[in-house]
């Protein structure tokens, strides 16, 4: 299959996380592959949020855009990346890049 030849949807939710994302797993058909981005604010993931992840096959990649990298990033990371518990059930995702990016130059 050429990239061309593939139907590709782009979908943006204006709401919380938390609030939707379990609901919008659920409407995507189980054959498409998906890379979720998550930006999340300075709090880090909802736990929801991280349990919805981990509990969706679909989703072939996650890039995860952190402003908080020595804080939320490193316990998101360890919650998504964990092997599985009672409370955060699923598969874990692996990390295999990590970039930095100064977004505040001065």
């Amino acid at each position: 299959d050429k990239p061309s030849d593939k139907k590709s949807i782009t979908r943006f939710v204006a709401s919380r996380a938390e609030n939707v994302l379990a609901d919008e797993m659920k409407i995507i058909p189980k054959s498409t592959p998906i890379v979720a981005v998550v930006d999340p604010a300075r709090d880090g993931l909802h736990g929801t949020v991280v349990k919805t992840l981990r509990m969706n096959e679909k989703i072939q990649r996650l890039v995860y855009v952190s402003c908080n990298p020595t804080g939320t990033l490193v316990r998101d990371g360890g919650m998504l990346c964990a092997p599985p518990t009672k409370r955060y059930p699923g598969r874990p995702f692996k990390v295999t890049m990590a970039q930095p990016v100064d977004m505040f130059p001065l």
